[in-house]
């Protein structure tokens, strides 16, 4: 999860992305999470944005599951909505381009995993909308109020939504 920007790293090659740090993956299953850990703990690098190729290769161990087998990549950014504000300059156009495109998550899961068709499975969900949905569908409750706050998802730092059953509506 972060502020993607493809930038050198020994253990990484050109696949270490900082759009933020605290890169991570999960694995959920009939709508409970049964597996998560942060790439940190495999890469031994705190809080690092790396992709989270360790943390994905666990998770699909973990739950018995081959790339294959994977219905949907959900991503927790989703700069597609702001794509004509990074037309404004050559430095935005390019920050977008080789940062917040989808483009870019595609060719690393393309890269680092199997090469099978990730552009059908591939979804990127607003940031505070990940937040907001992996505290309220796992937390049992029928309704409830959700604040999220952040230092900051594509543009937001504080967010509120009403949820209910399936549904997380922003107010």
């Amino acid at each position: 999860a972060c502020n993607w920007r493809l930038v050198r790293s020994p253990s990484y090659g050109e696949d270490r992305v900082g759009q933020g740090r605290d890169a991570a993956a999960s694995c959920v299953r009939d709508g409970r999470v049964e597996f998560a850990a942060a790439e940190e703990r495999f890469a031994r690098d705190k809080s690092t944005g790396a992709f989270p190729i360790g943390a994905i290769r666990a998770a699909l161990a973990e739950c018995g599951c081959t790339e294959a087998d994977v219905d949907v990549v959900a991503h927790s950014f989703d700069y597609a909505p702001l794509h004509s504000q990074f037309l404004e300059d050559p430095y935005t156009r390019a920050q977008y381009r080789e940062v917040y495109d989808s483009e870019v998550q595609l060719r690393l899961l393309k890269r680092q995993l199997a090469d099978i068709d990730w552009r059908g499975k591939f979804i990127a969900v607003p940031h505070h909308v990940a937040h907001a949905a992996s505290a309220f569908f796992q937390s049992g409750m029928v309704e409830s109020l959700v604040l999220v706050t952040d230092g900051a998802g594509e543009r937001d730092s504080l967010t509120v939504f009403v949820a209910s059953g399936a549904e997380l509506e922003p107010i």
